[in-house]
């Protein structure tokens, strides 16, 4: 599918991390070149001792079931809410991370963290004759626009069509094709499977992760807890 998007010159972390209020240097950031943002030990009410990294150039997806806290942990991610512990962190161009401040959306898109709902609704206004299809993928649009450093999708697939499905997955796969570091979570096993990497949430735990080719009896299995692939 062609892409009719023009995307702006990339912003820098370093370059912004001094004008985002809360936004502190951190320790040295391991392994700084490959990762655009870590996870370490997050914890919160319906998940616990999550940790990940995710590479520039890289999409990784995030299910489990309802109450198995992908979905919060994907907030976290983002920067619309914060954990009871732990710590979120993107590198900076002088060799050093800056942490994510919890629940402050501006700061998070200052920092080149771009996040699309369920709902589409990125605080944008968009016309009201939308359907729910046409704003996520208008949402999404604007999202990359923006030249994103990580893109966070909300279960995108939730109550649209399989052709926005299509259209959604296609805009994922070439944010991360860009170099754009793409989270996607989702309960719907069939938009994951274009994920470089898949992580299965199970009683608030990654309970386990696979490669590109997975099947969905094991992944299903780890999501009922029935089946622990470890990391």
């Amino acid at each position: 599918m062609a892409m009719l998007l023009d995307f702006p010159h990339r912003l820098t972390v370093g370059a912004l991390s001094g004008a985002v209020a809360g936004v502190e240097p951190s320790s040295p950031f391991l392994a700084c070149a490959p990762f655009a943002i870590e996870a370490e030990r997050l914890s919160g009410a319906d998940y616990r001792d999550v940790s990940l990294a995710l590479r520039r150039g890289e999409l990784i997806g995030l299910t489990g079931a309802e109450g198995s806290g992908y979905l919060n942990v994907a907030r976290v991610l983002a920067g619309m809410t914060s954990p009871h512990s732990g710590v979120v962190r993107l590198p900076a161009s002088d060799g050093h991370a800056v942490t994510l401040p919890g629940g402050n959306r501006n700061a998070a898109m200052a920092l080149g963290v771009r996040c699309v709902p369920q709902d589409g609704d990125t605080g944008e206004q968009v016309p009201a004759a939308l359907s729910c299809g046409e704003r996520l993928t208008l949402a999404l649009a604007r999202a990359l626009a923006a030249d994103p450093k990580v893109l966070i999708l909300i279960e995108p697939a939730a109550g649209v069509d399989l052709r926005t499905q299509d259209m959604i997955s296609a805009m994922a796969e070439h944010a991360r094709d860009a170099g754009c570091a793409v989270v996607l979570a989702s309960s719907e096993l069939d938009g994951l499977r274009g994920c470089d990497r898949l992580f299965v949430m199970s009683r608030g735990r990654i309970a386990a992760e696979f490669g590109p080719f997975w099947g969905d009896r094991e992944v299903l299995a780890s999501i009922e807890g029935d089946d622990c692939h470890e990391r």
